[in-house]
């Protein structure tokens, strides 16, 4: 077994994450801005609560919707095999 990473170790691994994706936000903030003003955060990630901040800080104008986390990315690949593949998306319960 490796050794265990160490706290200056996470927390550099934490900033790394936090500025790269930061970037990516900047970089579609404006774009998705034109097109909608609600977002939908899904996965776990999205119940991070600096991840849910972060999306705020890049997107103000737009709602955030709450969404069940792991469902969202369920629901988006049934209906995604529904179009590429002529399956019937069941109606939610």
């Amino acid at each position: 077994m490796g050794r265990r990473p160490s706290h200056t170790h996470l927390a550099l691994a934490a900033e790394s994450f936090m500025r790269t994706f930061q970037q990516l936000l900047a970089q579609v903030s404006t774009e998705v801005q034109k097109y909608t003003s609600v977002l939908f955060l899904t996965g776990g990630m999205s119940l991070e609560p600096y991840v849910i901040e972060a999306v705020k800080q890049a997107f103000p104008q737009c709602d955030i919707a709450p969404s069940g986390a792991s469902l969202g990315v369920v629901d988006g690949l049934s209906v995604y095999a529904s179009l590429t593949q002529d399956v019937p998306v069941p109606e939610p319960a």
